[in-house]
């Protein structure tokens, strides 16, 4: 009806537009301001069979910013932009909230923004290691003030050069090396030094003159060596952790063997097994190895034999605690002995062989002899090499037959 008013919605960018049916003060429309500080844009205005309509805004939780005044064909009007929580709501133009405020600007600049060659300054040189071997890298980091316009140089160092707070290189040959850095413009310069080690060899420790191998020892036996140094001193101290040393070829696949660490370039080793062993030491590129043939010792005697003697005990063992014992057979004849006899297994040498308290046969080292004229119990020790391997006790016994 004509005195009736009908209402529609429209997108926040379209005109809303408000008309009395009655007479009016004013022949411009009235445009209210969107209800709430957010809208939702897509309502369109619909029409009216009176000739005026009324058009609302709808009510929305979410709102796209942008009010901007707009032109119609009809009379002119004003539309006020939305309010927000960061905008006067008396404000006729839109403003932005202070989180986003154009005029505030970040104010983490950084201190080498300002930095020039001129004002580079280093202050200190420091170095991850005193000592390094050949071919390990070092690291040597500059303390001060804007380092990015450090420049290092190291003479037959790769690399050889570098810029900025830190530089790594490494030196192929031995001595005491020298890095320099210095600021761009050269007026700031700080020099470091460090020494670059190797192996020279291994060789037996404390032995005079060197014993460099190959080298004997007993199983079971222990022997020292020593990596030495160059450049002198020859015992100087290495690199953290260096040299390091392993048991590159064991005798056979079972044998292991015991590295015993020491210090000052140091190792005890072990052999477990007989034959020739090689232990090699390494420092950073530089190596050297050693050879170590261990010999069975008392582990080259089988056994011990004796005849003329009715029974024997023999307990295996072979040493002072648990000696074999041999009961002698004493007949008529006071001059009656007790020959012993000694076995080796395959690769023993006979001429090793020596014996306490028995007479050693002149044409065979293996064999000895022991009187048992009297009733004294005889103590004979067996060695091989030098080294006591058996305790053989000879007990005198008396026997006497008769025919009837």
């Amino acid at each position: 009806m004509p005195g009736e008013s009908s209402t529609s919605s429209v997108s926040a960018s379209s005109l809303q537009q408000v008309s009395d049916p009655g007479p009016s003060s004013s022949n411009s429309p009235v445009i209210d301001p969107p209800v709430s500080s957010s809208t939702s844009p897509g309502a369109q205005p619909s029409s009216s069979s009176g000739p005026s309509f009324v058009v609302d805004p709808p009510v929305s939780s979410s709102y796209s910013p942008g009010g901007n005044s707009s032109s119609s064909s009809g009379p002119s009007f004003v539309v006020d932009p939305p309010v927000s929580s960061s905008q006067s709501p008396s404000s006729n133009s839109p403003t932005t909230s202070s989180s986003s405020s154009p005029s505030e600007s970040s104010s983490s600049s950084s201190s080498e923004s300002s930095c020039t060659s001129g004002s580079c300054n280093i202050t200190s040189i420091e170095k991850d290691k005193d000592i390094t071997g050949i071919t390990c890298e070092i690291t040597f980091t500059a303390k001060g003030t804007c380092l990015g316009y450090v420049q290092w140089s190291a003479t037959g160092a790769d690399p050889s050069s570098g810029s900025g707070a830190t530089f790594t290189t490494k030196w192929a040959t031995v001595g005491d090396k020298t890095v320099s850095a210095m600021c761009q413009g050269g007026d700031n310069a700080l020099a470091a030094t460090v020494k670059v080690v190797a192996i020279d060899k291994i060789i037996v420790a404390g032995s005079d003159p060197e014993n460099s191998g190959p080298v004997t020892v007993k199983l079971g036996m222990s022997v020292d060596l020593m990596a030495k140094r160059t450049p002198v001193p020859a015992n100087g101290p290495w690199p953290e952790g260096q040299p390091t040393w392993e048991i590159v070829d064991p005798p056979n696949p079972f044998a292991r063997g015991r590295l015993l660490p020491s210090t000052g370039g140091r190792i005890t080793f072990v052999p477990d097994s007989e034959g020739t062993w090689t232990i090699k030491a390494k420092c950073c590129d530089s190596e050297d190895t050693i050879v170590i043939n261990a010999e069975a010792g008392c582990g080259w005697i089988t056994n011990v034999s004796a005849d003329n003697c009715f029974e024997r005990v023999d307990s295996g063992a072979g040493t002072e605690s648990i000696p074999m014992n041999v009961l002698g057979k004493r007949g008529v004849n006071a001059n009656e002995k007790v020959t012993l006899t000694v076995e080796l297994k395959d690769g023993g040498v006979s001429n090793k062989v020596t014996w306490n308290g028995a007479t050693q046969d002149g044409s065979n080292p293996l064999k000895a002899t022991i009187p048992i004229g009297d009733s004294v119990l005889k103590k004979i020790i067996v060695k091989y090499d030098g080294e006591d391997c058996r305790e053989i006790h000879v007990w005198p016994v008396w026997a006497q037959s008769r025919s009837r």
